[in-house]
C-alpha cells in the first residue's frame, strides 16, 4: 500500500508490477491474506457514494473490495480509492488473463 503498487509473483519471482490506486483514508482497503474469490469480466460496482456502469477485469478477494480497472481514472499511484486495488485497464486485463480463482492477494503496507 504505501508504494500503491501491485506486484504478480509466480512462486518468489516477480513478474510484472503495475501502479494502483487504493483505498484513500475514509475507504481503506484492507490489509491481510485473501484469495481470489470470482472474476467478472465486466459488472457494475455500486455503492453509497459512487455507481460504475460495466466495470472491466474484476476478481472479488474480500467482498465489498475488488482488484478492477478503473477507466475513469487518469492516472494511478496514490490512494483514491472506495478501498479497490484499481488498475489501468490494461493492466487490470492482463493481471485478470493471469490470475485464477484462488491465486493468493497479499496487502500490506
Amino acid at each position: 500500500l504505501s508504494a500503491q503498487q501491485l506486484a504478480a509473483f509466480e512462486g518468489d519471482t516477480p513478474i510484472r508490477a503495475f501502479p494502483v490506486s487504493t483505498g484513500d483514508a475514509a475507504h481503506p482497503t484492507l490489509v491481510g491474506r485473501f484469495a481470489i474469490q470470482h472474476k467478472y469480466e465486466r459488472i457494475d460496482l455500486i455503492g453509497a457514494d459512487y455507481y460504475y456502469h460495466d466495470v472491466p477485469y474484476v476478481m472479488a478477494f474480500a467482498r465489498p473490495f475488488y482488484i478492477h480497472a478503473a477507466p475513469w481514472r487518469a492516472e494511478f499511484g496514490a490512494p483514491t480509492s472506495r478501498g479497490c486495488v484499481t488498475l489501468a485497464t490494461a493492466d487490470a486485463a492482463w493481471l485478470f488473463g493471469w490470475a485464477e480463482v484462488g491465486t493468493a492477494v497479499v496487502i500490506r503496507w
